[in-house]
């Protein structure tokens, strides 16, 4: 059995990532996240989600990088300690910094993304990132 090893290191507001392996059962990832994201209505990355979104002109099951299949996108956001923040199944849904209304804190935040191919390979991407107010 294979093991997956993340071993984080947070002093004030600085992370470092010291190591991480991606499970060998799920490819790397098509798809492209922000290390951090400001939610502060000034228009500059007001949310926190896989960059992009759909393509005006492509059919809605179809994502804005080709080949992932919509009907299979999982995204969740956690707290440091754990605690469920958010959850969407449409890739079109990023996370506007809020729990049931509420701002949340500066703070670094895990996120969990898994969908599958058109082909029906199916990919998990995890992975840290900060919120800055």
């Amino acid at each position: 059995m294979k093991y997956r090893i993340l071993l984080v290191f947070i002093a004030a507001t600085t992370m470092f990532l010291l190591s991480c392996q991606k499970p060998e059962n799920y490819p790397q990832s098509l798809l492209i996240y922000p290390g951090a994201f400001t939610p502060n209505d000034d228009g500059l990355d007001d949310y926190w989600g896989p960059e992009g979104g759909l393509k005006p002109d492509v059919d809605s099951s179809v994502a804005w990088i080709s080949g992932i299949n919509l009907d299979t996108y999982e995204l969740r956001i956690r707290n440091k300690n754990g605690r469920p923040l958010f959850y969407s199944e449409d890739i079109n849904t990023p996370w506007d910094g809020t729990y049931r209304g509420d701002t949340c804190a500066d703070s670094f935040y895990y996120y969990l993304v898994m969908y599958e191919s058109l082909e029906g390979v199916k990919y998990r991407d995890e992975g840290v990132f900060e919120l800055i107010r």
